[in-house]
């Protein structure tokens, strides 16, 4: 190949490269649980909470741990809700 050839080959792959960087498919949706924010295109992959699952939880976990070994209890709430954006 001669030198010119071999420049405008990797003006070809860098030109390329970017075009496809510029059209990163995903999902676009913000309230989606697997919403990508870098992705300029949808690609009807989004994935949704089923509303039966909204609400708020109380959990409560225990764990034993150093230096005395004790059991250590912890009770909190958790909230599923929807994100608060437009798509």
């Amino acid at each position: 190949m001669h030198m010119r050839q071999v420049e405008r080959l990797i003006l070809i792959v860098i030109i390329s490269a970017a075009f496809i960087a510029c059209k990163k498919k995903g999902c676009t949706d913000c309230n989606a649980v697997n919403y990508d924010s870098e992705a300029k295109k949808d690609d009807n992959s989004c994935l949704f909470v089923n509303d039966d699952l909204i609400g708020v939880y109380a959990v409560q976990d225990s764990i034993t741990g150093p230096p005395s070994m004790e059991w250590s209890h912890q009770s909190y709430n958790v909230e599923v809700s929807r994100a608060n954006c437009a798509p």
